[in-house]
């Protein structure tokens, strides 16, 4: 049976996503970030020994207006072939790659990135429905939060937005019998936040387990600071 051996790994922020919340393109300076971290990453497996190189883009790159010319300037420049995968392929790696490490056999998978969420209900640890939509956190926080800290109006648009794409989008609500895993950068720094203020004593992420009043707490806190504080 085969397993999964982490050798190295690094992470590059490129917030695409703000990059498009005005209008679908990136850019040349956000291009040009993209192709500075495939170059990097790239190096790095090379002296790995890595014998294949895997560069998949996700929503920013799908709806950009100038994506070909980032994965025309990746392959020139970085020697890298960037696989844009739909929404669906998204929601479903997401899956695979979260919910066999976690305890739950019924539920619903959430990915949070940048510019989409990705929705997967499962059953008997089976995928059964996938959906994407664009309520990223950098999204909606480029579109909705325009003040710093955010106003008491900003907060609650945000809130009916999101409610009604979920309602709209068929999303539904947890059985008793289901658990919410989440995935993804924002849903990591809630953990981390919570972590920190519980003197949790386990230092990884993976597992932590998140309580409605916990989140709750949080977000009164964040929004109350501006972004320099938080």
């Amino acid at each position: 049976m085969g397993h999964l051996e982490l050798i190295a790994e690094g992470r590059s922020p490129l917030r695409l996503a703000s990059e498009i919340a005005a209008r679908p393109r990136l850019g040349e300076d956000a291009i040009a970030r993209v192709i500075a971290a495939l170059t990097d990453f790239t190096a790095i497996a090379t002296a790995s020994s890595a014998g294949r190189v895997v560069a998949v883009a996700t929503s920013a790159v799908r709806e950009a207006e100038d994506g070909a010319r980032l994965l025309d300037r990746a392959r020139r420049e970085a020697k890298v072939d960037v696989v844009v995968i739909d929404g669906e392929d998204e929601a479903r790696y997401s899956f695979l790659g979260a919910v066999y490490g976690a305890h739950a056999d019924h539920g619903m998978l959430i990915d949070l990135g940048g510019g989409s969420v990705e929705a997967s209900s499962f059953r008997n640890r089976r995928l059964v429905q996938s959906r994407t939509l664009p309520l990223g956190a950098l999204r909606l926080s480029t579109r909705y939060l325009r003040n710093d800290p955010p106003t008491q109006p900003e907060l609650e648009k945000l809130r009916d937005h999101v409610r009604n794409s979920l309602r709209d989008a068929g999303v539904p609500a947890l059985a008793s019998d289901e658990r919410l895993i989440g995935t993804g950068g924002s849903i990591r720094n809630l953990a981390k936040i919570d972590r920190e203020a519980r003197s949790y004593p386990i230092p990884r992420i993976h597992g932590y387990r998140l309580t409605r009043e916990s989140v709750t707490e949080i977000v009164r806190l964040l929004r109350s600071r501006p972004s320099s504080r938080r």
